[in-house]
């Protein structure tokens, strides 16, 4: 093998190992980069659902019709999902 035909296999080579370790780093900064978007939105998502709703108010400041407290320890207990209101 001649010294040019080497020369142009280590270059190639050369060129071959940077287009490939950019292409990673890219990957992994853009991979990043959605995740931590999606993430952002879920979270804006799920905090409409953590809050409360707004009950209805009468002119007079009383509630229509209030709703009831639920404790995040209630909904861990499957069996609290199945119970009647006002049974134990």
């Amino acid at each position: 093998m001649s010294l040019r035909t080497r020369m142009g296999l280590v270059a190639g080579l050369a060129v071959a190992l940077a287009v490939v370790a950019v292409a990673g780093i890219v990957y992994a900064g853009t991979r990043s980069e959605l995740r931590g978007q999606v993430d952002r939105a879920l979270a804006g998502r799920i905090r409409g659902f953590l809050r409360p709703p707004i009950p209805p108010v009468l002119p007079g400041g009383e509630l229509v019709r209030p709703f009831p407290t639920v404790r995040p320890a209630a909904l861990s207990r499957p069996s609290s999902w199945c119970r009647r209101p006002g049974r134990s």
